[in-house]
C-alpha cells in the first residue's frame, strides 16, 4: 500500500549552488545515487564566478529530473526561494551544494512521511571533513516529535541542537513551505522553521545519520562577535515575538534563549559600533521582554533572578562566562 502511494509522489531537491565546483560532482552523484528515485533536483546557481553552473548544466543534460536555474547573486535564501518558485513535488527537501546524504535517505524518510501521514520528518546529521561515511542501517529507532519537543530543541543549545535548526535534514510539506518562504537572516534556517512549525500536527524523528553536513578546514568559528552575530541576534527578537503571536505556549523556551544571546553578545562585543547596534536593539524591546519574561510562570524562579542581575550588572555574566571557561581548560 506505501508503495502505490509513493509512486503518485514527487520530491523536490532544492541545492543552492554558488562556486562549489570543486564538490559539487559529490553533492549531485549522492541524489542520483539515491535508491528512491521519483524525485526532481532543482540546482539554483545563485552568480556563481567559477565552473558552477557548467557542471549543473551537464548533469540536466543528462538526466531530465534535473532543472537548473540561473541568477544574480541573492544568497542562499534567495536562491533557496527561486527553487520553491518552480517546485512542483508534493514534498520538499534542501540540500547544500557541498554536502553529500546517503543513499537510501529519501527512501527511509519518504516512506514514513507517506505512510504515517507526516507533516514533517527529519532524520540525523554528521559533522564531518570528509566524504567517507558508512551504509545506513535497516534497523533504526523512529520516534514521535511533539510541538513541545520542536520548540524546546530548536531554540536550545546549538551546540547540542543544531539539527533541529537545520533544514537540510528534513522533509516538508510543499504547501506549508509556500506560506513562509525564506528570509535573508543570520540564522535563516531556524527562522523558517520557527514558522514552519506552527503547521505540523504530526512529525517524527529518524534515530539515524542519513546527512553529511561537510565542514572545510579552512572554516573558522570566531571569538568575537560579529556583524553576522548582530543579525543572529536580530533574528531571535523576531523569533520571539512570532513564537508570542502565534505559539504562545512555547515562549518560554525562545525568551530564555533571546536572553541567553543577549548575554552573550554584550560579552563578546569588542567592537563599539556594534556594542551600541546591541545596546539599541536592546532597549528598543526592553519593555515587551521584561513583561513576558517575568509573567511567565513556566520559567523558574532562579532563572528570573540570574538573569536579572545579568541584565542590569553585565560585568556579573562576564565574570561567570571567565570562570567557566577557567573551569573548562
Amino acid at each position: 500500500m506505501v508503495e502505490e502511494k509513493m509512486k503518485q509522489i514527487t520530491l523536490s531537491v532544492i541545492m543552492p549552488v554558488y562556486n562549489g565546483e570543486q564538490y559539487l560532482n559529490y553533492s549531485i552523484q549522492s541524489v542520483l545515487n539515491q535508491t528512491y528515485k521519483d524525485y526532481e533536483l532543482i540546482l539554483v546557481d545563485d552568480g556563481s564566478t567559477d565552473h558552477s553552473l557548467e557542471i549543473c548544466e551537464k548533469y540536466q543534460s543528462k538526466d531530465k529530473r534535473i532543472r537548473v536555474i540561473s541568477q544574480e547573486n541573492k544568497g542562499i535564501s534567495g536562491a533557496r526561494n527561486a527553487g520553491i518558485d518552480i517546485a512542483t513535488g508534493k514534498y520538499i527537501t534542501f540540500m547544500d551544494n557541498d554536502d553529500v546524504i546517503q543513499p537510501k535517505m529519501y527512501e527511509i524518510m519518504l516512506n514514513h512521511m507517506v505512510s504515517d501521514g507526516l507533516d514533517l520528518i527529519m532524520c540525523g546529521a554528521v559533522r564531518t571533513g570528509n566524504y567517507n561515511f558508512q551504509d545506513a542501517v535497516d534497523q533504526y529507532e523512529i520516534c514521535k516529535l511533539t510541538k513541545k519537543d520542536l520548540y524546546e530543541r530548536i531554540f536550545a543549545n546549538s551546540n547540542v541542537d543544531w539539527e533541529y535548526m537545520a533544514v537540510w535534514n528534513k522533509i516538508y510539506k510543499t504547501e506549508y513551505v509556500r506560506k513562509i518562504k525564506f528570509a535573508k537572516r543570520g540564522t535563516e534556517d531556524a527562522v523558517f522553521n520557527c514558522q514552519y512549525f506552527k503547521y505540523i500536527q504530526n512529525a517524527k524523528l529518524i534515530d539515524q545519520k542519513l546527512y553529511y553536513w561537510i565542514q572545510r578546514k579552512g572554516s573558522i568559528s570566531h571569538s568575537e562577535f560579529s556583524l553576522r552575530d548582530y543579525y543572529v541576534l536580530e533574528d531571535y527578537y523576531w523569533m520571539n515575538q512570532y513564537v508570542e503571536k502565534h505559539e504562545r505556549e512555547y515562549i518560554q523556551y525562545s525568551i530564555v534563549k533571546l536572553y541567553k544571546l543577549v548575554f552573550n553578545s554584550r560579552y563578546r562585543a569588542r567592537n563599539t559600533e556594534l556594542k551600541n547596534k546591541i545596546e539599541q536593539i536592546i532597549k528598543k524591546n526592553d519593555k515587551s521582554i521584561k513583561n513576558i519574561f517575568y509573567e511567565n510562570d513556566k520559567i523558574c524562579s532562579k532563572i528570573k533572578i540570574l538573569f536579572t542581575i545579568f541584565y542590569y550588572i553585565p560585568v556579573t555574566y562576564n565574570m561567570f562566562r571567565w570562570i567557566n571557561e577557567k573551569r573548562a581548560r
